[in-house]
């Protein structure tokens, strides 16, 4: 390789290992930027009426002006500009909201304000030009410089901004300036302009630094904000879910019934993965957690095709389960309860070749209005006794008929496969 090539390749080497913007620290800091830049958005809404008073306090003056005509243009001028300022604000805002990308409209609001800063610079060269010492020239001059304050304020906490419109006033003072006889030293004339103009900037400056402190401890505090809105989720996630399967479990589950304030019935099933403790024991406890999240599985896909809202399923013990559905309807209920049993007998079989035999018992009750839940459980969980009882793998369907010493007597009637 010549020098001149192992040169080049030496220098892209570097280039190759120089260190790049982390794209966490770019994301950083176009969101304080957009932080920045939305509070001006804000409080320019309540700058309109002021620049509007300005630019009336100048026409009244230049009215009482001998060389009034001179005031047509820039004030025409001025008025167009601040309509089409007020437009690309708007549009800003807009685009902040939507929260895409700001830079093709940041380009535009920078351009709106050169010509705006180039526009109220405008107002001032009747006075530049004319020397009539009249006494409405001051309150020209006055109205003028109070508006470029209101602007100055509320641009400083962006140096761009700011220095867009400033350089825009500066260039039009100056060139009139330079090209008017009016003042015997003009070069004493653009030395107190660039003075003006160098406090404008240093104030700018000062307000960008603190404005972009606290746009970043903002930044900071909203990204702390949604760590913590996550984590508080999750908790509250992990306080309601049982981590096996999922499901709700059964604390979720009397805090929902909780919430109901409608008065209607219900149905209430409670299932129980028959021979549990043998499958653990053949297979090992690694085998029953599948068993339980296949059996988990099996509830939450009947409760969405209840449909949303209309079932609610949980895991309240080791292998017990629950659902309340939302219905009145045995029916509907039942044939729920025969589809879970369907399922979970085919867990066994879908593992294949070892010798997994998996099967439910389901109680079912129904979940009167004036009851508690409990009560609802307790009489499905009667139900499940006797469905284990009548041989196990079925459904059996509990009826309340009275009541004996306080407590619900059950009359059962089983519904087998």
């Amino acid at each position: 390789m010549s020098k001149d090539g192992a040169s080049k390749a030496s220098k892209l080497f570097r280039l190759m290992h120089l260190p790049r913007a982390s794209p966490r620290g770019s994301l950083r800091r176009t969101e304080i930027e957009r932080q920045i830049i939305h509070g001006i958005v804000e409080v320019e809404r309540h700058t309109t009426i002021a620049n509007l008073l300005c630019l009336a306090l100048v026409a009244m003056a230049a009215a009482a002006l001998p060389f009034r005509e001179a005031y047509v243009v820039p004030l025409l001028l001025r008025l167009a500009i601040m309509a089409n300022t007020k437009l690309t604000f708007e549009a800003m805002r807009r685009n902040l909201a939507r929260g895409g990308d700001h830079s093709r409209t940041f380009r535009r609001l920078v351009f709106a304000l050169a010509i705006g800063g180039i526009a109220w610079g405008a107002t001032l060269l009747p006075l530049i030009f004319y020397s009539d010492p009249h006494p409405a020239r001051l309150l020209a001059a006055g109205g003028t410089l109070i508006g470029l304050s209101v602007i100055v304020s509320l641009l400083s906490p962006h140096m761009t901004l700011s220095l867009a419109f400033t350089g825009g006033v500066a260039a039009v003072v100056a060139v009139g300036l330079v090209l008017s006889n009016t003042y015997e030293n003009n070069a004493l004339a653009l030395a107190g302009l660039a003075g003006l103009c160098t406090i404008f900037v240093a104030y700018s400056r000062a307000t960008a630094i603190g404005q972009q402190r606290s746009a970043e401890l903002f930044v900071e505090n909203a990204k702390i904000g949604t760590v913590l809105a996550q984590a508080l989720e999750k908790a509250r996630f992990l306080a309601e879910r049982d981590p096996l399967t999922g499901l709700h479990n059964r604390r979720a589950l009397f805090d929902l019934a909780g919430r109901l304030t409608d008065y209607r019935i219900r149905h209430v099933l409670i299932l129980d993965l028959d021979h549990f403790k043998a499958i653990n024991d053949r297979h090992g406890h690694a085998v029953g957690d599948e068993v339980l999240v296949a059996a988990g599985r099996v509830l939450s896909s009947t409760a969405a095709q209840l449909g949303e809202g209309n079932a609610v399923a949980a895991r309240i013990g080791g292998e017990e389960f629950a659902m309340v559905i939302d219905t009145d309807e045995l029916g509907l209920a039942r044939l729920a309860a025969e589809r879970i049993r369907h399922a979970i007998a085919q867990i066994g079989g879908q593992r294949g070749g070892e010798g997994l035999v998996t099967s439910a018992s389901v109680g079912i009750a129904e979940w009167l209005p004036q009851d508690e839940l409990g009560v609802a459980l307790n009489l499905a969980d009667g139900a499940l006794y006797r469905a284990k009882q009548g041989g196990r793998n079925r459904v059996v369907i509990a009826e309340a008929t009275a009541c004996v010493d306080g407590h619900p007597a059950d009359r059962f009637r089983a519904a087998t496969r």
